[in-house]
């Protein structure tokens, strides 16, 4: 087998074993946890035409992913499955269109293979694929719209071609919103490459999607829900970048440690992100690299203006580019320099020295991907429930008790929603001493905030109560009592 062959089988290999962790992971069919649980509420409450509103539960999300998710629980049902199956195929086709992509830009075959593997044993890409969030298919739109357009002339196209083109920019925001910093990157290096001699074509393909944005825009913003307005203070510290440095390295030092998890040495990989960065610059032939760094640069200019965060899950699409970068200094390794070399490849794989053999079997493991157990809680409460029994259910479980009494057709003779933030135990005695007495309570609890530790405080407050049932797994519980 020669040298060609023995790349491509590798290769396959290596993308075939992130196939079938992916595929693995989405058959296990686990529980919608809080986060999806809210998102899903409102694919249960609307119409494929109605998610350019703002949605509901403190969710945003793009409108065509969640008008094709909705299509596909009218074929599918709405279920754990056909609510995954967008960020499945998402994730499942990233896997090639990052290999292609890595071989534009690492001249090395080995240099692409490595690219492959951290990307296919990623856990946060991992985890994504099998999660009803569109953060799996940010990272599949930025990656092919990288891949399309970095070769792609604005001055040879027609009239024609161009229109088509602006219509398409139009739409692959509302599938995928990152996708929008990959578009606006393509008109300004060719604004810089051609000038003016394109300035008709730049018009035409921009005047499709600022009307589509302005349109979408101005829906959100007098609409009368809330959402943007947390969501925009919830990334307030984290995940909006100013202009002191210092809130630079913590943005930096907090997304590294997300993307490239459990690996810890994120001074080594902000090490070979400017070493990477450097070269990047001094080779300005490649034109995917500068397409790279200048999608990066447009999401730090959105992320100052606090228009779109970059912070962890929202910013999972910069994976791959940052993947990219890292690696670059490996695929510049000379041999009439020996020592640099082997520096690099060091400080390479100490960084990434997390990604062992049992990172990698654990991958298989789904217990390692389950946040909470909110269906088996409730289909556990309705196999026991007389008919007159009440249930209570924490705040923190609200979509999660919303949900799965929906699609479970299960509607209990009433509930109570208990909201109590607190750690102190007393407290959170008075306000379930106020449930009315005589009654058959069954508490809901599959989700808790972490600073408030609502089990255990159950558990204490139930100790001179007659409990008839109690379960437990892991963070959720539920608990039968007889008041």
């Amino acid at each position: 087998m020669n040298k060609k062959s023995l790349f491509i089988v590798f290769a396959i290999l290596i993308m075939a074993v992130g196939f079938i962790i992916r595929v693995t992971l989405f058959m296990s069919g686990r529980a919608l946890w809080h986060d999806e649980c809210s998102l899903a509420i409102n694919i249960l409450t609307r119409n494929p035409f109605q998610f350019l509103s703002p949605l509901e539960h403190l969710q945003s999300a793009p409108p065509i992913f969640m008008g094709l998710t909705k299509i596909l629980t009218y074929i599918f049902k709405t279920n754990e499955y056909s609510l995954r199956i967008i960020p499945l195929l998402a994730s499942l086709g990233s896997v090639p269109l990052f290999f292609l992509l890595s071989t534009k830009i690492f001249r090395k075959k080995y240099t692409q293979l490595i690219a492959i593997f951290l990307f296919v044993i990623n856990f946060q890409l991992t985890y994504y694929a099998q999660e009803f969030k569109q953060y799996s298919l940010d990272t599949f739109m930025t990656i092919l719209c990288i891949y399309l357009l970095s070769h792609k002339e604005l001055k040879t196209m027609s009239i024609r071609n161009t229109i088509l083109y602006g219509i398409i920019f139009a739409l692959i925001p509302l599938i995928s919103f990152p996708s929008a910093f990959v578009l606006i990157a393509y008109i300004i290096i060719q604004l810089i490459k051609y000038k003016l001699t394109i300035i008709k074509q730049a018009v035409t393909i921009t005047v499709f999607p600022l009307i589509s944005a302005i349109l979408y825009s101005v829906n959100a913003i007098f609409s009368t829900n809330s959402n943007q307005n947390f969501l925009k203070s919830y990334f307030e510290d984290g995940g909006f970048l100013g202009l002191n440095p210092i809130n630079w390295l913590i943005n930096i030092k907090t997304n590294y440690n997300y993307f490239f998890y459990p690996n810890k040495f994120v001074l080594l990989a902000i090490l070979l992100t400017i070493i990477g960065l450097i070269y990047i610059i001094k080779n300005k032939k490649n034109n995917t690299q500068i397409f790279l760094l200048s999608t990066l640069g447009v999401a730090v200019i959105f992320s100052i203006l606090h228009i779109y965060p970059i912070f962890e899950r929202t910013s999972l699409y910069l994976i791959p580019i940052v993947l990219f970068i890292i690696l670059t200094p490996v695929d510049n390794i000379k041999r009439q320099e020996p020592f640099k070399g082997l520096l690099i490849l060091l400080i390479t794989l100490i960084y990434f020295i997390g990604y062992n053999p049992k990172y990698i079997i654990n991958l298989f493991k789904i217990d390692n991907f389950k946040h909470e157990h909110a269906r088996q809680a409730m289909e556990d409460i309705i196999s026991e429930y007389s008919g007159n029994e009440i249930i209570v259910y924490n705040t923190a479980s609200d979509s999660e008790y919303i949900f799965y009494t929906t699609i479970l057709k299960f509607t209990p003779h009433n509930n109570i929603r208990v909201n109590i933030q607190t750690n102190d135990q007393q407290k959170y005695n008075e306000v379930l001493n106020q449930l009315p007495k005589g009654q058959t309570y069954w508490f809901y609890y599959p989700y808790s905030l972490s600073k408030y530790p609502e089990n255990s405080m159950l558990k204490n407050w139930s100790k001179d109560k007659k409990v008839n049932f109690i379960k437990e797994y892991n963070s959720s519980l539920i608990m039968q009592v007889k008041m």
